[in-house]
């Protein structure tokens, strides 16, 4: 496969800083700060980013967030307000795919580092409150345009206009947007009575998605979902 699919736009990294939120004022490091030059990458994401809440972020299997440009033109109309680069707390900004074209278990070399898809990001209230829009969380994911995670397989660099090269597919089928509609939608189908068939199916999508290269929080979130 090794072809250039896509460009690595900006490079971004956050530290943990207080965030007035609907909950009180939480530390958050979702306020990135764009970085030039080539970044370190280890195992664990980013040199100089750090995690605010180490339940729900960072990690292995959430190392390295990543965005897709192309999605903030939609939500720059939307929100009617201009977006600076890092905007949605993504390490990593890049073009050439989106949702529908990367799959859980994806490998591809960013810069000089070796990755791997682990899971689709999934948007929480402190980016609703980073732009004051109570319903963001809810938009991003039914407009499908989440984002996702990378797993560190080879420590390296990126940097930004670095190439993003899909190196081996293993799971074609598993695109990111069909986790985040196993996760976030099939749970209403399965709650129907009415319709057995559909229940079914919701339930083999979800068997579907159980596989290795899946992180274990998500494992963990379709056993107890739609098997517990």
């Amino acid at each position: 496969m090794s072809i250039a699919n896509g460009l690595v736009t900006s490079v971004q990294v956050g530290t943990p800083e207080p965030l007035e939120t609907s909950r009180g004022v939480v530390p958050s490091s979702i306020c990135r700060r764009v970085l030039s030059g080539r970044v370190p990458v280890t195992r664990l994401g980013l040199a100089g980013n750090e995690q605010a809440d180490l339940v729900n972020h960072g990690g292995a299997d959430k190392a390295v967030c990543v965005y897709f440009s192309h999605h903030y033109s939609h939500w720059e109309s939307r929100l009617g307000f201009g977006l600076t680069q890092g905007a949605f707390g993504e390490n990593l900004t890049m073009s050439g795919f989106d949702e529908t074209t990367v799959c859980i278990g994806d490998v591809m070399s960013v810069g000089t580092v070796r990755v791997e898809v682990s899971q689709p990001r999934q948007p929480c209230y402190k980016l609703a409150s980073r732009h004051g829009v109570k319903q963001l969380a809810t938009w991003i994911i039914d407009h499908g345009s989440t984002g996702f995670y990378f797993r560190v397989l080879s420590a390296g660099e990126v940097w930004a206009g670095a190439d993003v090269v899909l190196e081996a597919r293993i799971h074609p089928e598993l695109t990111i947007a069909f986790a985040n509609r196993v996760m976030h939608h099939s749970k209403a189908i399965l709650a129907s009575a009415d319709d057995q068939d559909a229940a079914r199916s919701g339930q083999t999508d979800a068997q579907s998605l159980l596989v290795p290269e899946l992180s274990a929080s998500w494992h963990a979130s379709i056993r107890r979902k739609f098997f517990g």
